[in-house]
């Protein structure tokens, strides 16, 4: 099963890369309300069932993957082709 996490920060952490990249594109004439810049990771966990997957991608996330004081995250099952 494949899993995709997005990891972005919290809301309420100021997101410089973020900010920079939202004002090069207003330079440009392109605005937008805001933009937040993150992760993308996809972790194959071969055979493993759907809750088995889960747990794993959760032990992944607690052992450092993310950093709960500043991110936040959301998994999603991808296509599995």
């Amino acid at each position: 099963m494949k899993l995709g996490i997005k990891i972005t920060l919290q809301n309420q952490v100021l997101d410089v890369q973020g900010r920079a990249v939202q004002k090069a594109f207003e330079r440009d004439g392109l605005k937008f309300d805001d933009c937040r810049i993150g992760k993308w990771v996809v972790i194959d966990t071969g055979s493993l069932d759907k809750e088995s997957s889960m747990n794993l991608i959760k032990k992944v996330l607690d052992q450092g993957l993310y950093n709960p004081l500043i991110e936040t995250y959301c998994i999603e099952e991808l296509d599995n082709k």
